[in-house]
């Protein structure tokens, strides 16, 4: 076999400006606000089943639970929001992952597989490099 080809991962990054960092700060308030509704609509729907009596035990189980994952994401996104007001201007942030094609063959620098990223800019890729070797995590096989 001469080559083979391989997958490595893409790491996407955003490069924080005022104007992505307004848009985060929008759309993580707009998910929060989404969630708190669903909050308060299992809160009622909760009271209803718990007058129903035992035979609607597993309906007040099933929302409880369901409720429970939302306070959890509420959490979550509340982080999230905190840290994005924290975000300063040229700071750079992890977006998205993908994963790129590569041919290798024997003799080729193993460098090339390490990950490569990709940085994006107000909607425009502006660079595209390979990822330092000291931000990649090793596992023991």
């Amino acid at each position: 076999m001469e080559s083979v080809t391989i997958t490595r991962p893409v790491i996407i990054k955003v490069r924080v400006t005022e104007g992505f960092k307004r848009a985060l700060i929008e759309q993580l308030e707009a998910h929060l606000r989404n969630t708190e509704r669903e909050v308060e609509r299992l809160d009622f729907e909760l009271k209803r089943a718990r007058a129903g009596g035992a035979r609607l035990a597993q309906v007040e189980k099933r929302l409880q639970d369901e409720r429970d994952r939302r306070i959890e994401l509420r959490r979550g996104l509340l982080a999230q929001l905190r840290a994005a007001k924290e975000l300063k201007e040229g700071d750079e942030v992890v977006r998205g992952r993908a994963e790129s094609l590569i041919e290798v063959r024997a003799g080729d620098d193993w460098h090339r597989l390490l990950p490569v990223e990709i940085l994006v800019v107000e909607g425009r890729i502006v660079a595209i490099r390979e990822a330092a070797e000291g931000e990649i995590a090793w596992q023991k096989s």
